[in-house]
């Protein structure tokens, strides 16, 4: 993947046209090869076929030679220029075969057919490549979904809605429970929860008071609060999400032609060996009966770019996607393997990334040894009606130990403290440990948390019965990966919108690699450019709504894929697996897609010199047979890429 440059998008032109423009240009290209085979078969009138073909390649391959001609003003060869040579000399050696009186090649009359075929099987590859740029689009459209559309403003105590837009700097605002956050502030009034997932990627609510900071687009989850805006909502942390979102120019759509590098390094010798051989030819002959020798250039320049050259990238990519998806890795940018090899800083996000993103019950410490169970139940009991991160936890662990919770009459919620339940006769206290201190109950025995570890505390009737520890486990293999990226050259950093601390303890985990917490979307992507404008080469690594900016800026990227990935449609690679390991597999996977392609390189040529050195031959060869050699190379190719879906990495 390219970086971005300052060039002003709509002075940009695009690498592709729509994938719809060249599906019917290759639909059509076909149509009109038919229609000469049909022409060539009854012997119609030549200038009809050459009329036939000349309206093939110029009508649904001129953008080949648009794109060649800019190159080529840009001293640049490509795919574009390797095709457009071939075609063209296609039909200048079947014109001079066709209508002069020219020395025969062999027994070869007119390449027509095959220089069809060519144009045609070119725009599918192209299609192909437009198609993989365009799944985001209608993405696009949706994206201000998450944007906050209305808000309660407060004025001398009278609630009026507005629209979003309309919220100016100091109005105070009112937001009700479960409603999301209008925009960037401070809490005036209340004590609530907040789910921050979108800005900071933290799975677990946050508990805010008077005089701390909310954002935009996050969600109110426990009791109403008022805030004052501290901006209008175009200037809020989450607008800017948004806006990146739609002005990038780093989504997955291709900003540079896959096919070009193997022109350059295959298709630019092989012209340069034809030129060169033809001309010392000649030289030898005395440069008598240059037609001949004009005529020979243009033959082997035709047969230079075989049908079956432009699919050597696009199926051996193709059916290698197919292979990664079968071990859970989805490639959704054909580039991003040799970036991923080619990196060397990675940035990691923390939560649901290193993690897994799930809170889940690790243990139970009970005060007395036989009450283990009994502190499940009454947690459960007073959790049962809960939603957020902690009671979800305590529901999937009590579920697989078949526990069950007894019936409430009364339920208060204490944000950023606990719960308060009844249950019959019993009063039930599930909460942190200050909080259970505040309520005359002595907690004891609470110096064995880690700094990734919550602890939840159970009372029962002013008793302490004992303590529940709920984590976020590393992933699996995420110490290994880490250790093998690091022997493989690269530079490991974390960073993360949780707390120091809590950071600073997966870091040690991951043998003390350097880390940033407490850090915002923008910053994350800031990060990353000042990383590359130093230049190095940044793979990152996320799962969340608050990576995609720094997702978007890297040169290539990679996300887990999750419920909540929003993001998904444009990162580079999205892995649907629990461990990490995947990351280690993209290597392997590289080498392997990457030595089918040279393979099919190799079949193409080796099919092409066969026909060439066969229509040189002086028996009898017809227009036909021409066809048939370049539709085997590409059945050939096809068989070959074919193999990469049983790929086991």
């Amino acid at each position: 993947m390219l970086k971005k440059d300052n060039t002003p998008r709509q002075g940009r032109r695009k690498m592709f046209l729509p994938a719809s423009s060249y599906q019917i240009r290759a639909g059509l290209s076909f149509l009109f090869m038919f229609l000469v085979i049909f022409s060539v078969h009854f012997k119609n009138v030549k200038l009809g076929i050459f009329i036939l073909s000349a309206l093939a390649c110029f009508l649904f391959g001129g953008h080949l030679f648009n794109k060649a001609l800019e190159d080529i003003k840009k001293f640049k060869f490509t795919f574009n220029t390797l095709a457009s040579i071939s075609i063209l000399s296609g039909l200048l050696f079947s014109c001079m075969h066709l209508f002069l009186t020219v020395k025969t090649i062999g027994a070869v009359n007119n390449l027509f057919i095959i220089t069809v075929l060519n144009v045609a099987v070119i725009n599918m590859v192209y299609a192909s490549f437009a198609k993989e740029g365009e799944g985001t689009q209608a993405f696009i459209g949706k994206v201000e979904d998450v944007l906050p559309k209305s808000a309660r403003r407060v004025v001398d105590d009278e609630e009026k809605k507005i629209f979003a837009s309309e919220i100016k700097r100091g109005d105070i605002l009112l937001v009700k429970s479960g409603e999301v956050i209008p925009t960037d502030g401070f809490i005036v009034k209340g004590k609530t929860e907040i789910e921050e997932t979108i800005i900071t990627g933290n799975a677990m609510p946050a508990a805010k008071c008077e005089g701390e900071n909310v954002y935009g687009g996050t969600i109110n989850k426990l009791k109403d609060i008022y805030i004052e805006a501290g901006c209008i909502l175009s200037q809020s942390e989450i607008f800017s999400i948004v806006k990146n979102l739609k002005n990038s120019e780093l989504k997955k759509s291709l900003n540079k032609n896959p096919l070009d590098r193997y022109a350059k390094t295959v298709g630019l010798p092989i012209l340069i060996g034809i030129l060169v051989f033809c001309l010392l030819a000649a030289y030898k002959n005395s440069f008598s009966n240059l037609e001949y020798y004009l005529s020979l250039i243009l033959f082997l320049f035709a047969l230079a770019c075989p049908p079956a050259f432009a699919l050597c990238f696009s199926l051996s990519s193709y059916f290698g996607r197919k292979g990664a998806a079968g071990n859970n890795i989805l490639i959704q940018n054909r580039n991003s393997l040799k970036t991923f090899k080619e990196a060397d800083l990675v940035f990691f996000d923390k939560t649901g990334t290193i993690t897994n993103g799930i809170l889940e019950v690790s243990d139970v410490f009970p005060i007395k040894a036989d009450n283990k169970t009994l502190i499940l139940k009454y947690a459960l009991t007073a959790e049962q009606s809960m939603t957020d991160a902690y009671s979800q936890a305590l529901k999937r662990y009590c579920a697989k130990n078949n526990i069950t919770p007894d019936a409430i009459t009364s339920l208060e919620v204490l944000p950023g403290s606990g719960v308060k339940a009844k249950s019959g006769k019993n009063t039930i206290l599930v909460g942190n440990q200050n909080w259970i201190i505040e309520e005359g109950i002595k907690a004891k025995e609470l110096n064995r948390g880690s700094d990734n570890e919550i602890i939840i505390c159970v009372a029962l009737n002013k008793e302490f019965l004992g303590f529940i520890t709920l984590t976020d486990e590393i992933r699996a293999g995420a110490v290994e990966t880490v250790e093998w990226l690091k022997s493989e050259g690269k530079e490991i950093v974390l960073i993360s919108g949780d707390g120091s601390k809590t950071v600073s303890y997966i870091s040690g985990l991951l043998g003390g690699v350097p880390f940033h917490s407490s850090i915002l979307p923008e910053a994350k992507a800031a990060m990353v450019r000042k990383s590359q404008a130093e230049g190095r080469k940044v793979v990152m690594v996320g799962d969340g709504f608050n990576d995609v900016l720094a997702l978007l800026e890297a040169d290539a990227s990679l996300s887990y894929k999750s419920s909540s990935s929003a993001h998904s449609n444009w990162v580079d690679i999205l892995v649907d697996r629990k461990d990490m390991f995947a990351l280690m597999e993209l290597k392997k996977l590289f080498k392997i897609v990457n030595g089918n392609i040279l393979e099919n390189i190799c079949i193409s040529l080796i099919f092409n010199v066969l026909l060439i050195a066969f229509l040189l031959n002086k028996g009898l060869v017809t227009p036909f047979l021409v066809a048939i050699f370049g539709v085997i190379g590409i059945i050939a190719v096809i068989i070959n890429s074919a193999r990469l879906v049983k790929i086991k990495l």
